[in-house]
């Protein structure tokens, strides 16, 4: 258990490592804050109310290094002084993330009107029992406001408020009163369950100690990713790409964060590299794809192709065999977990020759070897995937065949005749 002290003392002036750094407060001219500065006490903040959210007795006196952190809310002037803080600090990230806005995302956060959990409920209830929706509709907005709950706790306690909270609210309370689609609903559950494997992995004290992991800034962004996602169900000409677009961002985010906390080092997916050079793409590639291209990896099709050839010659000599029908439908098996790996190695690729740097012969980043590298690993991919394709629909074909020439399949042809 660790000592986090309640009271805040400016980083400067701290005596201890484990003390929480001062929240400044919101005065009338005061300016967005840079979110920098309040890395180290979102996540400390995040881990106490997540610890308050359990149910946990949490004692002040706590040995440092020992485990999950444990901090004492005795009485009503120290449960006070802290919601006063956490309310200041969400009020100073709220003016960081609006300062962030675009125009649209600004029109948005005016249209979402502030609100809390229990108001959208009961506008929700409202709505049931007059019957304004279909009962599948209702059901629907149903699941959106559970998914929106579950994801917010990942991030907050449910009691607290403030100005981001109450937007939050607004923009699920205004998703409830539009017509919202049944996949942008499916966008967010998904993103709440991601939301909840964070959360369950902080409420187990599995994750190292709060101040020695840098890793606040992941869900501060997963925080504005998770509210613009709401905030763009919410628009009238909304595309599923704009909110998927969001929610992929906050789950790639919490993604980060959820390897950290286990104490892994998150691997880079390709995709996450269009802002890296072409030159430093290499190792990367090399790792992730290449070695399914090039070297032992790359006679992964050619013993399938000599495995299938073996069955379609065992097929021929001994057609009546029963166990053709289960070998055959294993090697389809795996031959689709194949075709769908190699699919997404060439999506992958795919955005990574149509981003800007390899269009622009132009641009100062541009490498004609790293490109005609990156084109050669596409056309490789493609050649092994179109290999499977035809593999794929032979095996079909073959299995086809065997259920014809089977006794089951014989005794049903003549019954047709």
């Amino acid at each position: 258990m660790i000592h986090v002290k309640t009271t805040y003392q400016p980083p400067s002036t701290r005596t201890s490592r484990y003390s929480i750094p001062e929240i400044p407060s919101r005065t009338p001219s005061s300016t967005p804050v840079s979110v920098q500065s309040y890395l180290e006490v979102f996540y400390t903040l995040r881990w106490i109310a997540i610890q308050r959210a359990e149910g946990y007795q949490l004692n002040e006196q706590a040995v440092p290094g020992q485990g999950a952190p444990q901090i004492s809310l005795q009485n009503s002037q120290s449960r006070k002084s802290y919601d006063q803080k956490v309310e200041s600090f969400l009020d100073n990230l709220y003016m960081t993330i609006e300062n962030q806005q675009d125009p649209k995302k600004r029109i948005l956060l005016k249209r979402c009107q502030p609100k809390s959990l229990e108001e959208a409920e009961q506008a929700l209830s409202g709505m049931a029992r007059a019957k304004l929706d279909k009962p599948e509709v209702i059901t629907m907005k149903k699941n959106l406001l559970s998914a929106a709950e579950s994801a917010f706790q990942a991030f907050l306690p449910l009691d607290q408020e403030g100005t981001i909270c109450s937007k939050y609210w607004g923009a699920a309370s205004l998703n409830i009163k539009t017509s919202t689609a049944e996949r942008t609903v499916g966008i967010l559950i998904d993103t709440s369950k991601k939301a909840a494997q964070v959360r369950q992995q902080l409420s187990y004290g599995k994750g190292p100690d709060p101040l020695e992991i840098q890793l606040p800034e992941n869900f501060i962004k997963a925080w504005y990713y998770l509210l613009s996602c709401l905030l763009n169900m919410t628009w009238d000409s909304v595309t599923i790409q704009s909110v998927q677009k969001y929610a992929r961002r906050c789950q790639k985010e919490l993604d980060s964060a959820y390897g950290a906390l286990l104490g892994e080092e998150a691997g880079k997916r390709l995709w996450e590299l269009r802002a890296v050079l072409p030159s430093e793409m290499t190792p990367f590639l090399a790792r992730r794809v290449l070695e399914d291209v090039t070297g032992e990896q790359h006679t992964v099709n050619e013993a399938y192709w000599e495995r299938f050839r073996q069955l379609e010659m065992e097929v021929s000599e001994n057609p009546l065999r029963r166990s053709h029908q289960s070998r055959i439908s294993f090697l389809l098996e795996e031959v689709d977990v194949l075709n769908y790996h190699m699919g997404e190695q060439k999506r992958i690729l795919t955005e990574l020759t149509g981003t800007s740097v390899f269009q622009s012969r132009k641009s100062p980043f541009y490498d004609r070897f790293q490109v005609q590298a990156l084109i050669e690993l596409l056309n490789s991919v493609q050649a092994k995937r179109s290999s499977l394709s035809d593999l794929q629909r032979r095996a079909e074909r073959l299995a086809e065949s065997v259920r014809n020439t089977s006794p089951v399949g014989i005794m049903r042809t003549k019954v047709k005749t």
